[in-house]
C-alpha cells in the first residue's frame, strides 16, 4: 500500500518466511519490518509494537 497509509514511517514487506522479532519497535529510523502470515502490527497511541 503507498505510504504504509501513513500510520507509521517504515517499509513493509508481507507474508514473509522470517518475521522481524517480535516485541516494541522503534520506527524513527524508517527500519524494513518483514511480516510473516502470524505476525501483526499493533499501534496503540505512539506506542507501535510487533504481536505474534
Amino acid at each position: 500500500m503507498p505510504n504504509n497509509l501513513e500510520y507509521i514511517n517504515c517499509k513493509l514487506n508481507v507474508h514473509s518466511k522470517e518475521g522481524t522479532e517480535c516485541g516494541y519497535l522503534n520506527t524513527n529510523d524508517c527500519p524494513k519490518i518483514k511480516l510473516t502470515d502470524n505476525q501483526a502490527i499493533v499501534i496503540i497511541d505512539n506506542d507501535i509494537s510487533i504481536m505474534g
